[in-house]
This record gives C-alpha cells, structure tokens and sequence, in this order.
C-alpha cells in the first residue's frame, strides 16, 4: 500500500513540473504583430485606392524590420542563472542583471544595467521561449532558442 502512495506522489510531481527557463538561450526569430492595427487611423483615412498600397508598403517596412532585428540579435545570447541572475551578450559586450518569473510563469521581469522591463510570457518550452511585449499598439515577440 505504501509504494501506491509513492507511485501516486511521483506522478503528481511529474505533472505538475514545468520547464525551466534557467539555462542559456540565443534568439532565434522575431514576430512584429498587429502593425495594421497601429496604422488602422491612418489607414482608413486614406482613399481606398491607396489603402492596398499603404498596407503593402507596411508589410514591406516590417519584413525589412524583421530581417534587421533577427540578423542584429542572432549573435545575441541570454543566460537566465539560478536564483535571478541574469547574463546578456550583445555583440560580445557583457551586461548583467536580475530575473524575475512570476508564479503562472506568464509575466518576466528583467532588470538589466538599471533598466528594468516586464515581458509577457507566451511560451516557456524545454528549447523554446516566446517572451513579447506591446507597445503602441505594436507587439513584438522574441523567439529564443536553447542554447
């Protein structure tokens, strides 16, 4: 009767473990969301045969946003430390900081040479962190990879 109990114990555990996010990390890709909606003002202001081409010329705008963040940050690497201590490599300069996951592991806050930012959490996988953040009506997510 006492190995059910143990048996019982470890499968509830191992339910409720979550990956950690402890460990080294590069970015892998960058997302910029909801761009239309930002310029949706502007958008509907113009006359309608100007509306495609302005929506082109968006989508154009964050593809080469896009293509110049992730060639910027490629070589970037994140190291989240036990206990909160955090390591950012930015093109071979070293800043340290702290790290903060809150208890649904939804919001991360990060405070990196005095300054401090709160990210939202959308992905936390054994190889894979979704973090993003919004800003004018703009999201932007960071996909970073384990190292």
């Amino acid at each position: 009767m006492r190995y059910i109990g143990i048996v019982f114990i470890l499968a509830m555990l191992s339910c409720s473990s979550t990956p950690e996010i402890t460990g080294n990390w590069i970015y892998a890709d960058v997302e910029i969301l909801d761009i239309e909606k930002a310029f949706e003002k502007e958008l509907n202001e113009l006359p309608e045969a100007q509306q495609a081409a302005r929506r082109n010329q968006l989508k154009e705008m964050v593809d080469k946003i896009k293509k110049d963040k992730v060639k910027a940050l490629s070589s970037n690497e994140v190291h989240f430390k036990a206990g909160g201590a955090i390591v950012s490599i930015d093109k071979g300069k070293q800043k340290n900081g702290k790290w903060k996951l809150d208890a649904n592991q939804k919001k991360l806050n990060l405070s990196i040479d005095g300054n401090t930012v709160t990210l939202n959490v959308v992905e936390i996988s054994e190889n894979k962190l979704v973090i993003s953040s919004k800003e004018e009506g703009v999201t932007v997510r960071l996909i970073l990879r384990r190292l």
